[in-house]
């Protein structure tokens, strides 16, 4: 009919001059035809559709030069452009759409596009028996067609472009976007986003899809000012993260359109947000109800690094111009250098107090660790895979921000601090409780924010927020009118914490530690600014005297909760709180548990709640023979790895002394015919074969540490504190499973790891004291190997499952001792 001829020259119209797509992989550009057919042929039926605008920019010439140019005969012209089509799409696979012909000098070819691709057809239909000639006819259409489309102009570019960081880019694509478009070179997308605008006519468009955080890195400034001054950027969508229906893609994105036309002095571009829509379809549904915020163009060069901001720039002075951002340091090998400070022997001795990222909920948070400083002249600050960051910050008071999500803030107190957070230190230090008010507040999260969208927030963008000093020394005024308060912490894992349970977050807990002897870093000697070290407060005559406390009575001792309810009820007393029995019920529930009594609470839910409040590096271990009414202890794992013979001979009384005194008491129990004794005599008997094994060492019972030499490896129970939980927990965690759990003789597993450790590879060391980085192959030796050889190579690979027997440590020790000696006597 009349009406179906008018349709299909429209549809023809479309395919043949409105339609154009360029694909780099050939069969999606083959499936793209086939849809486009598809459509064409549901709209009008199925007719001869005309030739498709639809080309591969991912195919190259895969065949020699000379062999490329034969193909054009004698023909100068023709050889002429298909010596500068092979030039041109030689890196085709790797660069695609990226391909600019007009970027070139010159016309593209010598034989322009409406020239060369009838000599070019010409040649495809030419007969011939050589396969591979007809095949390099066939890719030189292909590219002719790339290439004119490449060269073309358009009204609009619509897109989602890829995406690829630069550090995964190859050299090709790296360096082709370092020369043609170094402001955008970042990101693959960005220079996606310079490339669409090249391919629009004058006054044509680009819709594109693109990662969010080119609108506000500081990397992309150069970019952003370029385009802001160039092209007129129609609207600005933050879609967020959670945009695509594929939940790979789960990182923040933004809806774009330019065009190509400079701005004037009025334009303004038009912002949206739905980033806060979890998800593609309520994003969908939100974004026709979205308010539109409409802001002068140009305008956005006045905002802090011109980062695109949904509103017009502040007059407010910016913080910066009141408080330094300073970033932290990076600890290299960080699990050698930095630990909880329950972890070591004590603050002191080249340890000092580290600040890391609070978390938001008090004044003085994040001040969990110890990092080995050596005064700036050991290991650390010399070696050189750290960064000592910050020292400008350190011995001033200020505040600690972490980078992450909210943003959470603490008071620093000028410490040592990692690169998890910035310290933000007032010029003038009377502004410190107006900067701690708007830091701590929603308002500073939400200036930031309008800024910087990326989770992880550069530490300078934190003080490129407009701050009204006068307002916020009215809030601080307000809030704190005797000022800041000083360092307390409630908090047992903080290093402020007075080591007392009166008044503590976690009683329960504190009264365990005080009763086996543990103490605070105040408690020994410690002081922070204005915060001062601690004396006695009476409660050391609860103390254990060993450090081994029964949860079952064992060696005539009281049972544990009687020697737990008698500390805290003088602990409160010396607070002047009344205490009697019925608070221990609430102290349980408190706690998290459901037991109905405390020697319960110790022996079901204690150890459990001690690791993970301790972040799993427990200092309070609760050995057992896997029966609730067996064998369990409490140990103060500080006694337990003391130095020289203390912490070996701990161990030896913890097995020969308590042990064997449970032992015989089951002993005697079967000759009397109790119930369960005989049961409880077995589980009694192999925790102290395994116990036995852990004192001699033998692996898999053994304790390695990669960062020390074979000579100082530890032989037998011999641990070094300082080198962490981590490390010396690993043959009780080993020991053959009593409660089929996967926790070796502990009550519970903390989660503790000894696979490779994150970071670069070590430096090269000798072969003789650190065989472990040379070929060391955790599958061709498996973990419980019991002499692991190293091989001829040095990969330098942090691998910390190792076990060696006693025989090669011990002779790598004497040969260091053989090897010392004999330099003393020549010397």
């Amino acid at each position: 009919s009349e009406e179906h001829c008018t349709e299909l020259e429209a549809v023809e119209r479309v395919i043949r001059d409105n339609l154009f797509g360029l694909e780099i992989d050939p069969r999606c550009t083959q499936i793209a035809a086939f849809n486009l057919a598809l459509a064409a042929w549901r709209r009008v039926g199925h007719c001869k559709l005309p030739a498709m605008n639809l080309a591969c920019s991912g195919l190259a010439p895969n065949t020699r030069e000379a062999d490329w140019m034969a193909i054009a005969g004698s023909d100068s012209k023709l050889r002429n452009g298909m010596e500068r089509l092979y030039r041109l799409f030689k890196d085709a696979p790797v660069l695609g759409s990226l391909i600019n012909p007009r970027a070139e000098e010159g016309d593209l070819l010598v034989a322009a596009f409406h020239e060369l691709q009838p000599l070019l057809e010409k040649a495809l239909a030419h007969e011939t028996k050589d396969d591979t000639a007809h095949e390099m006819a066939v890719t030189a259409h292909g590219l002719a067609k790339a290439a004119e489309i490449l060269a073309g102009q358009f009204t609009l570019v619509a897109t989602n472009v890829p995406y690829l960081g630069r550090r995964k880019q190859d050299d090709v694509l790296k360096d082709y976007c370092e020369s043609v478009h170094p402001d955008a070179k970042a990101e693959l997308a960005t220079c996606f986003i310079e490339r669409s605008l090249a391919f629009c006519a004058s006054g044509g468009s680009a819709a594109l899809l693109v990662p969010q955080n080119w609108l506000f890195l500081g990397t992309f400034e150069p970019l952003r000012k370029k385009l802001l001054k160039s092209a007129t950027w129609d609207f600005v969508c933050r879609m967020g993260s959670k945009a695509f229906q594929t939940p790979m893609y789960d990182f923040g994105v933004v809806m774009h359109s330019f065009t190509k036309h400079e701005p004037n002095i009025a334009s303004c571009l038009s912002g949206l947000d739905v980033g806060t829509a979890s998800s593609p379809k309520l994003k969908s549904q939100a974004l026709p109800n979205s308010l539109v915020s409409v802001v002068n163009q140009l305008g956005q060069l006045k905002n802090p690094d011109t980062a695109i901001v949904f509103e017009d720039a502040s007059t407010i002075p910016l913080l910066l111009n009141y408080a330094d951002s300073l970033q932290g340091c990076g600890l290299a090998d960080i699990v050698i250098f930095r630990k909880l400070f329950w972890e070591i022997e004590s603050l002191g001795n080249g340890w000092v107090a580290h600040q890391s990222s609070p978390d938001g909920v008090g004044l003085y948070t994040g001040l969990h660790f110890a990092v080995k400083w050596d005064d700036g002249k050991g290991a650390l600050a010399n070696s050189p895979e750290a960064r000592i960051q910050g020292r400008q910050a350190w011995g001033k008071n200020g505040i600690a921000c972490a980078w992450l999500g909210r943003l959470p803030a603490g008071l620093y107190l000028g410490t040592l601090f990692d690169n998890s957070a910035a310290a933000i230190v007032p010029k003038n230090p009377s502004h410190l409780g107006a900067i701690w008010c708007f830091t701590s507040s929603p308002e500073f999260v939400r200036e930031v924010r309008k800024i910087n969208q990326k989770a992880q927030v550069a530490n300078a963008t934190l003080v490129k927020v407009p701050f009204d000093l006068a307002h916020w020394q009215k809030v601080a005024a307000e809030k704190y009118p005797h000022g800041l308060p000083k360092p307390f912490s409630s908090d047992p894992t903080q290093w402020l914490f007075n080591g007392h349970p009166a008044g503590a977050d976690q009683p329960l807990h504190v009264a365990v530690a005080r009763l086996l002897g543990y103490q605070w870093p105040r408690q020994t000697g410690s002081s922070f600014p204005d915060c001062p070290a601690l004396g006695p407060d009476g409660l050391e005559n609860h103390t254990d005297d060993d450090g081994i406390v029964p949860i079952n009575p064992v060696r005539g001792e009281p049972a544990a909760d009687e020697r737990v309810v008698a500390l805290l009820r003088d602990a409160y007393k010396s607070a002047g709180i009344a205490f009697d029995h019925s608070m221990i019920g609430k102290l349980i529930a408190e706690s998290g548990s459901k037991c109905s009594s405390l020697g319960e609470w110790l022996l079901t839910d204690f150890f459990d709640q001690h690791c993970k409040l301790f972040h799993h590096r427990p200092f309070l271990w609760h050995i057992w023979d896997g029966r609730k009414d067996g064998f369990n202890v409490l140990v103060n794992y500080h006694l337990l790895s003391a130095a020289g013979d203390g912490g070996r001979q701990l161990l030896e009384k913890l097995t020969y002394d308590y042990l064997k005194d449970w032992i015989d008491r089951q002993h005697a129990g079967v000759k009397n015919g109790d119930s369960g004794a005989e049961a409880r005599l077995a589980a009694a008997v192999k925790l102290q074969k395994e116990l036995v094994k852990i004192i001699d060492g033998e692996a898999p019972y053994d304790i390695f540490v990669r960062w020390k030499p074979m000579s100082e490896q530890a032989t037998g129970w011999h641990p070094d504190i300082n080198v962490g939980v981590r490390m010396n927990i690993r043959p009780f965690l080993l020991a053959e499973d009593v409660a089929k759990k996967g926790a070796g003789i502990l009550r519970i597993k903390p989660t503790i790891k000894w696979d490779k450790d994150r970071g670069n590879k070590e430096p090269e060391r000798p072969k003789k004291d650190f065989p472990w980085f040379w070929s060391c192959d955790p599958e061709a030796n498996p973990a419980h190997e019991t002499d692991f050889v190293g091989g001829r190579e040095f990969t330098g690979e942090r691998w910390n499952e190792v076990h060696y027997t006693l025989a090669v440590k011990k002779a790598a020790r004497e040969a260091e001792i053989h090897s010392t000696v004999g330099k003393g006597v020549r010397s």
